[in-house]
């Protein structure tokens, strides 16, 4: 799906020495506590190193570097976002099986840190832009392939739900045709995947639960309407009343779900994000 690993090569790596300098001393910072106990960390990886690229391999090794790498490949070898996360899963029931609890807590440790760290790190616009452009040049998103993705076979059913989430963005790209018809960005790709499969209560994928996740994909992609009923004993009166007052901010978007319900074969197939919404309503039935 995407090389990451070559896109970080071609431009983050090449023109940013001041700031990797900058991370690999926050880093140690954050494992060992201070500045003083991360030099002499530091110092201690340098003498116990034979040469130079025996200590770039200790400090790849000692980063965590050698996770991410693999990490990375990852979404190199994912055709899309659902194989992505069976891939995650793979990986981390990979990386931990036969480790002892010392191993584990030690690699989660590295990894947290470099999460912290990213999240602490703006990255240059002109860069992120850069970044943005490679994925866009070297992958390939379209609608159809998105729809099916979702679970939805039929565009009559799915494009529907696209103009809910998004009104008329994606107009122009559905009545496209040919191979690249609905050529989407990664953006908008996980934009919409976000609109389809996010809770009503979540701003992102929790991917510290990843069997969750895998879950949702494989089983609640979407729902039948005619099983929402249950929600309610079958009282299908009250389920319509109850959803036609539901409201839902999305990026500042009100979306009124009680369009689920106008067209009965158009939206019959309802997404996770607006079945969750559903079903908080109607916890206390």
């Amino acid at each position: 799906m995407i090389d990451f690993e070559k896109i970080l090569k071609e431009t983050v790596i090449p023109n940013n020495e001041s700031l990797s300098i900058q991370m690999v001393e926050t880093f140690f910072i954050k494992k060992y506590g201070s500045r003083l106990k991360a030099k002499i960390a530091f110092g201690d990886l340098l003498e116990k190193s034979i040469d130079n690229k025996d200590f770039e391999e200790k400090l790849k090794s000692e980063l965590g570097v050698d996770i991410l790498l693999e990490f990375l490949q990852l979404f190199n070898a994912a055709k899309d976002f659902t194989s992505l996360i069976d891939l995650m899963q793979e990986f981390r029931e990979k990386k931990l099986k036969g480790k002892t609890k010392e191993e584990a807590v030690e690699i989660y440790k590295k990894l947290s840190i470099l999460d912290s760290m990213s999240k602490s790190y703006n990255i240059p616009e002109a860069l992120e832009k850069e970044i943005i452009n490679k994925v866009n040049e070297n992958t390939v998103f379209t609608l159809a392939q998105t729809r099916k993705e979702l679970g939805y076979p039929d565009p009559r059913t799915f494009n529907p739900w696209l103009e809910v989430f998004f009104d008329n963005k994606y107009d122009k790209r559905i009545l496209e045709k040919g191979r690249n018809a609905g050529k989407i960005s990664l953006l908008e790709y996980l934009e919409i995947i976000s609109a389809f499969m996010l809770s009503y209560d979540e701003s992102k994928f929790d991917f510290n639960n990843i069997s969750e996740v895998n879950r949702r994909f494989r089983e609640d992609k979407k729902t039948q309407k005619k099983f929402l009923r249950k929600l309610t004993d079958n009282n299908y009166s009250y389920l319509k009343d109850k959803i036609s007052d539901i409201k839902y901010l999305s990026e500042n978007k009100i979306i009124n779900i009680d369009v689920s319900l106008r067209d009965e074969k158009t939206f019959r197939n309802m997404p996770f994000s607006i079945v969750s919404i559903i079903k908080s309503e109607l916890k206390n039935y």
